[in-house]
């Protein structure tokens, strides 16, 4: 029987019914007590052996819940070249890497790299295959665009996928062209899924190697839960993920999303879905693109598989990114006509939404749609924002606290490959607004930490269906948290620089610790 009392804290519960504590009391993977020092609390049948942890003042809180992260992607880092632009700031800096790993690549072995931005390289454009030619002509190369969206090919890969001047764009894909001709420049957009079953995958132990180094990293900054939100996910790597992944590393809860698409036979029934046991099947993912011109899916499409998703039972996770695809979700939500409503394990959701002005928040409310955000991008990307955006766009830029101020349910999730893992600076971003060049993005738009931590726990767990179970540090649910260095809610903005996660606890066990 494991029993354990964290004393001499500031415990942040995010339980509205009891907001603050100094002791929480943990009973075989439960939160068994939260109180005070003073409350006298004391174990029924105290012969067994009890942990006693000093936090020295500092502040408990629930784990952080990761509400929309690609667990894969994550791993594809450890065996990809690192192109950020911490790493490469042009195109030849970017040759020169990957020239490097071709000296340790047997010709005609995969190369991948990712993490670049065209608008943060030098030269201000997208490289093309003939660049990537350069510097790796005897293998094919895959770099992949730091949003995850696009990946440019050498001609070497271009060849072994089939990709040439006569190949058509996939629905809702496009294949960029070399200018006044049909050759293909390398670059294709919103074909990750496609190219994801036409590449060979990594090897299975750097895969292994790779999930082990995700959730490393996850529970490094306090996240003990989370949702993989890839949209190539299928049953048959749900199957995968029960079998191993949930296997391998520390012991994370997960929730996992089915991809679908358009014409597939491929729902299960509700009963697989939800639960509070892990791991666990959750909403299902559909894409909704406006990057080519066009919607894809249509809105035919679009209204089949919200009714479907009424059929049999399992919300909807909406990606919608450009303004366009997130007004031709709602018109959708507003010309269907749907059968009772469902007893839905969780709301459905609509994934990142950046630009929501007043008329899509509204929309989302009258809805009851929820909303998951990504605050850390404010901070990882924020400058490359008021770079490139103006007018309406750049004030309607993550409103959270206009979505706050509508009662609408949100939720934080890193979107991690895209960016880190890191919900500090994720909440960061969200409090003060400020990017990692120091400057202030829609400041009006800031809300509170205690707004900023609910983003990352209770509300991320509602979003999830489960928040009888997680998100709150109350007796009976999982006793799954955090304890940071220093008190978030009296430290300014430049002191958050040094607010770090000293201490990970999952089920009640010690399973990440900085001083370890």
């Amino acid at each position: 029987m494991t029993r354990m009392i964290l004393h001499n804290a500031k415990v942040a519960t995010m339980d509205a019914r009891n907001p603050w504590a100094s002791l929480v009391a943990i009973e075989n993977g439960r939160i068994s007590f939260v109180g005070n020092e003073n409350d006298g609390f004391v174990f029924p049948n105290g012969n067994h052996q009890i942990e006693h942890i000093d936090c020295n003042g500092d502040t408990v809180i629930p784990g952080f819940h990761d509400a929309h992260l690609h667990l894969d992607g994550m791993a594809t880092y450890v065996v990809s070249v690192d192109c950020s632009s911490s790493k490469a700031e042009s195109i030849h800096a970017i040759q020169s890497l990957i020239s490097e790993r071709v000296k340790s690549t047997p010709p005609g072995q995969w190369i991948r790299a990712r993490g670049y931005h065209e608008m943060v390289l030098a030269d201000g454009r997208h490289p093309t295959r003939y660049d990537l030619d350069l510097c790796a002509p005897a293998n094919p190369v895959k770099l992949t665009h730091q949003s995850g969206h696009g990946s440019v090919l050498n001609s070497f890969a271009l060849a072994l996928i089939g990709v040439d001047e006569a190949t058509r764009d996939l629905p809702g894909g496009m294949i960029e062209r070399m200018p006044d001709s049909n050759i293909p420049s390398g670059v294709v957009l919103e074909m990750e899924d496609w190219l994801f079953q036409h590449i060979p995958q990594i090897s299975d132990a750097d895969w292994i190697r790779g999930i082990r180094y995700a959730k490393d990293t996850l529970v490094s900054h306090g996240v003990t839960s989370f949702q993989d939100a890839t949209v190539t996910n299928s049953f048959r790597n749900w199957g995968e993920f029960r079998t191993s992944v949930n296997d391998i590393g520390p012991p994370l809860r997960a929730t996992v999303m089915i991809g679908k698409r358009t014409g597939e036979d491929t729902w299960s029934g509700p009963d697989d879905y939800g639960g509070q046991h892990f791991p666990r099947l959750g909403h299902t993912k559909i894409m909704i693109t406006a990057g080519s011109g066009t919607i894809h899916p249509n809105l035919t499409d679009i209204a089949e598989l919200l009714q479907q998703s009424h059929l049999y039972g399992v919300p909807l996770a909406v990606h919608a990114v450009e303004i366009d695809a997130i007004a031709a979700a709602l018109e959708v939500w507003r010309s269907v006509t749907l059968e009772a409503p469902q007893s839905f394990f969780a709301p459905h959701r609509f994934e990142h939404c950046p630009e929501s002005p007043d008329w899509v928040i509204q929309e989302l409310r009258r809805f009851g749609i929820s909303v998951v955000v990504n605050p850390g991008f404010i901070y990882y990307n924020g400058d490359r924002y008021l770079d490139t955006i103006s007018g309406d766009g750049l004030n309607d830029l993550y409103p959270f606290r206009s979505m706050k101020e509508a009662d609408l349910l949100i939720a934080a999730g890193s979107d991690s490959p895209v960016i880190p893992v890191d919900p500090i600076k994720s909440m960061y971003g969200a409090v003060f607004r400020k990017t990692s060049g120091g400057r202030l993005l829609n400041p009006l738009e800031s809300i509170s930490v205690t707004s900023a931590l609910d983003m990352h726990t209770i509300a991320a767990a509602k979003v999830t269906g489960l928040e009888n179970v997680l998100g709150s540090l109350t007796p009976g649910k999982y006793a799954d948290m955090a304890v940071l260095s220093s008190d978030p809610w009296v430290l300014d903005q430049h002191s958050w620089e040094s607010l770090v996660v000293r201490t990970t606890i999952i089920n009640g066990e010690i399973i990440w610790s900085k001083s370890a």
